[in-house]
Formats: C-alpha cells, sequence, structure tokens
C-alpha cells in the first residue's frame, strides 16, 4: 500500500521473479541485467517495499540498516528520492543508499572490519563483516565495479558471500 507508483508489466514481472527467488527457492544472489532506462531502481524498490512490507528483516541482524543499496556517489540522491516518494520506504531506518567509498570508509567500519592475514608467506588484507549488525540484504547497482577480484569493492562483496546466516542476500 505505500507504493506510489504502478510498474510496467515487464517490471513487475521482473519484480515478482526477483522475490519469488528470494522467498521461494532461498537463492542467496541474483543479477538484474537490463538496458540503461528500463527502471531497474523501480524494480527493486518493488522488491524491497515487499521484503519489508512482508517483514523478511524482523529479528534477524541487528544492524540499524537491514537493507543496504551501494550505488554510484553521483546518483545516490536520486536513487533515496525514487526509493522514499514513489515506494514509501523510509531511508534512514529501512534501506540505506550510500556510495562504494562510504563503504569502505567511516559508514563501513559500523559493519565491516579489516584482518591482516598471512597467505602464502605474504601479508594480506581480509574483509570480515561484523556478526549481527551486517545488514541482511545488499544490494549492489552497477555492479560491474564488482568484478576486478582484487579491488577493495570485489573483496567487500565476496567477505559478505562468507557471512553464515542462510537469510543474507
Amino acid at each position: 500500500p505505500k507504493q506510489l507508483c504502478n510498474l510496467f508489466a515487464f517490471q513487475e514481472r521482473a519484480a515478482v521473479q526477483l522475490l519469488n527467488n528470494i522467498i521461494k527457492k532461498h537463492m542467496r544472489g541474483q543479477l538484474l541485467r537490463a538496458a540503461v532506462g528500463t527502471g531497474k531502481t523501480f524494480i527493486i524498490g518493488a522488491v524491497a517495499r515487499r521484503l519489508i512490507d512482508m517483514g523478511y528483516c524482523a529479528d534477524k541482524t541487528f544492524s540499524p540498516w537491514p537493507i543496504v543499496y551501494v550505488t554510484k556517489a553521483s546518483i545516490v540522491q536520486q536513487t533515496e528520492r525514487v526509493l522514499e516518494r514513489l515506494f514509501g520506504i523510509d531511508i534512514v531506518n529501512e534501506v540505506k543508499v550510500i556510495n562504494i567509498e562510504q563503504l569502505r570508509a567511516s559508514f563501513g567500519e559500523l559493519m565491516v572490519r579489516t584482518e591482516t592475514v598471512v597467505y602464502h608467506g605474504e601479508e594480506q588484507i581480509k574483509w570480515v563483516w561484523r556478526k549481527g549488525v551486517h545488514p541482511l540484504i545488499i544490494l549492489w547497482d552497477e555492479c560491474q565495479i564488482l568484478k576486478n577480484t582484487d579491488s577493495q569493492q570485489s573483496q567487500l562483496a565476496q567477505a559478505f558471500n562468507d557471512i553464515n546466516v542462510p537469510e543474507t542476500i
């Protein structure tokens, strides 16, 4: 009822498919791939709205932000406006929209830390999400930033996969 916009039929089908994959098939990771301007943010907004309405995140994390949406710095405000105005999402308490630099900086320190490990005789930095205070759902917009497996953002995403909580997405 808080969603104030109507999706096109293809957007609605995509949102339903993503939601079914989460709820019924328990898929922890999915890729929404579509051309520029097709409304991927609207599809994700619809999925987030429904997950919130279902209480999906209730009692599964102590994070102040159970859903984190990571996007480019240049479109953080635009994404917040869409989620807040068109989907009735509380961008302070329900879905936190940040850019990748914030996740690597002070905001991220609340939920993720680094460890130095020795691997084959060399020191390496390993990212570890803090137990209980990590988001339950992390949405990566423009996920091509994750393709370089040696980059910090890719390592952060890979570390999220290591969280031993079946409901994390």
